[in-house]
């Protein structure tokens, strides 16, 4: 990829836990209230039996979930570079980076800049955040390829239109993904 030094720079805004260390979730301002979703969310997903995909309307707390988990992890001692989070809603990478490659290609950057170890034969457990994941092509494949290897990556997706999620996810997913909707007034 040329443009690797760009692309590592979009990751590690989205991640300033990599340099600041716990204290970085701060900067996304996470609130303490959690919806009751929230436990039965974290649960499913440090299980790491399935992946988890959060689904509903825009404005609906998908992303604060997401940050609320990292700040748990965080505060529960996994070191800040086994967390990875990405908003494929990020408009420079959407404009800047080719959609049918951007799902691996952050992943391979992240392993080689960040990790620094291959991700299939590391002994960490990784957790990863994928937000707005539907706004890329076969993302759902992607998903199944590394689950299927046995990649000790838990993934946590969202995405704005169950919709979208479920007609992109079709079968591939099946058995390999649990989905929760977050409503409006649901806490």
């Amino acid at each position: 990829m040329n443009n690797a030094p760009l692309l590592l720079r979009q990751l590690r805004a989205w991640n300033p836990w990599w340099q600041e260390g716990p204290d970085g979730i701060g900067r996304f301002g996470v609130p303490d209230f959690k919806r009751d979703a929230y436990a039965t969310i974290q649960s499913t997903y440090t299980r790491r039996t399935q992946a988890v995909s959060i689904v509903g309307m825009r404005q609906i707390g998908k992303t604060t979930i997401m940050h609320q988990s990292i700040r748990e992890l965080l505060q529960q001692g996994v070191p800040p570079r086994l967390i990875f989070f990405i908003s494929f809603e990020d408009s420079y990478l959407l404009a800047k980076y080719d959609h049918a490659t951007l799902f691996h290609d952050v992943i391979e950057l992240y392993a080689e800049a960040i990790l620094k170890e291959d991700f299939l034969t590391t002994n960490a457990e990784l957790y990863f955040f994928f937000d707005e994941v539907h706004r890329l092509p076969r993302w759902a494949q992607s998903v199944k390829s590394y689950i299927d290897r046995h990649a000790p990556i838990a993934f946590m997706v969202s995405g704005s239109a169950s919709v979208g999620m479920q007609t992109t996810k079709g079968d591939s997913l099946l058995g390999r993904m649990i989905e929760f909707t977050l409503y409006p007034f649901s806490f």
